[in-house]
């Protein structure tokens, strides 16, 4: 892979990323309860992809023990996320969800990396910085909600599943942990609407319908390039693309009016772009995968 073609991919990953909360966004709007909409669309995305974990059963049972981490941290993640984002202000979730990952990551690179780097871990601190303080600056200081509670699980949970498959390497099935994800994000979410007392009803016409295209067109799309992420890219590129995602983040916010344009969005997204860019530095032969 060259490195003009690791560079696109990892730009139209984190342009992707960066986007897939309108449309679920959107849904919310049609009178159809938190829950109930994520459980439609996980039930499709789970449809689609478990029977490979049956036919592929071969390829992962000898790695069931990692499988079943991988499905419980990105469960964790997928479910957590899509209910914050549902239930929260935008702006303060992936900021959340950002700095728990990148926090963790930067604990990961300082205490258990063999060749820690000096420069990974200030572009990690700086990210840190930037998702906890500046970004959360611009929907004010308030008290902390439950639903940015919820988005730091989940960029735990998101954390566990990547150290898990990258230290599985390829010996994991792509499909299988997608399928895995899916089915423990289903799992997390019936239960939810199990025990829960608030049931929504009379939703709006094809509403039911949207939340199973989303599942299929958008969900599972995303899945699919975050586990493809974690399996063939190193650390720095994970780096580049979550800077790339949160300076898109922010500027769609921007552009959609949701934020108003002001002189700290722009410096923020400017310094987003620039630690992104800064992982871009090394000899070409470098940054291609591994």
């Amino acid at each position: 892979m060259t490195t003009k073609i690791t560079i696109a991919s990892l730009v139209l990953i984190a342009l992707w990323l960066a986007s897939s909360w309108y449309p679920i966004k959107y849904l919310s709007d049609m009178r159809l309860g938190s829950t109930q909409l994520v459980f439609f669309a996980f039930i499709v995305a789970t449809l689609v992809t478990v029977p490979w974990l049956f036919l592929q059963v071969r390829q992962w049972i000898s790695q069931s023990k990692a499988l079943i981490l991988i499905a419980i941290g990105g469960g964790v993640a997928n479910t957590l996320l899509h209910l914050a984002v549902l239930n929260g202000e935008v702006l303060r979730v992936l900021p959340a969800f950002s700095t728990v990952l990148m926090t963790l990551l930067l604990l990961s690179q300082i205490f258990f990396s063999v060749e820690p780097k000096l420069s990974r871990s200030l572009t990690l601190t700086s990210l840190v910085l930037i998702a906890g303080i500046g970004m959360r600056s611009l929907s004010g200081f308030s008290g902390i909600q439950s639903n940015e509670i919820l988005a730091g699980l989940a960029g735990a949970g998101f954390y566990l599943a990547l150290t898990v498959s990258t230290k599985s390497g390829k010996q994991l099935p792509l499909i299988s942990k997608v399928s895995a994800i899916m089915v423990c994000s289903t799992w997390f979410v019936g239960m939810m609407i199990i025990f829960s007392s608030h049931i929504s009803s009379f939703p709006e016409q094809y509403a039911i319908t949207l939340s199973g295209v989303y599942g299929l067109m958008y969900l599972l799309p995303s899945i699919f390039m975050i586990c493809w992420l974690a399996l063939n890219y190193e650390i720095r590129h994970l780096i580049f693309c979550f800077s790339l995602l949160l300076a898109f983040h922010l500027a769609e916010l921007i552009l959609l009016n949701q934020l108003g344009v002001s002189q700290t969005g722009g410096s923020i997204v400017a310094l987003l772009l620039l630690l992104g860019l800064w992982q871009l530095r090394s000899p070409a032969k470098q940054i291609a995968s591994r």
